[in-house]
């Protein structure tokens, strides 16, 4: 991924990011009202973080994976 590539590659993903959101905003709704209330659920809070932070530390081995086609998904 170029330089030039990466300003329409975050759009881009901010735009899927925002969709999902409304998308799904309902489940997403009750799923962070439950990590607020259960206390058995309250790690859910860090889940989000911890992804972003392994997701953000592996972003050089991730940008390099090819992307293709594939039947399972």
């Amino acid at each position: 991924m170029t330089a030039k590539q990466i300003p329409s590659f975050l759009v881009r993903t901010a735009i899927l990011a925002l969709l999902l959101a409304v998308l799904f905003w309902n489940v997403l709704f009750k799923m962070v009202d439950e990590w607020f209330r259960l206390e058995e659920m309250g790690h859910g809070l860090f889940v989000p973080v911890v992804v972003g932070w392994v997701i953000w530390t592996q972003r050089e081995k991730l940008l390099q994976i090819p992307i293709r086609p594939s039947w399972t998904g």
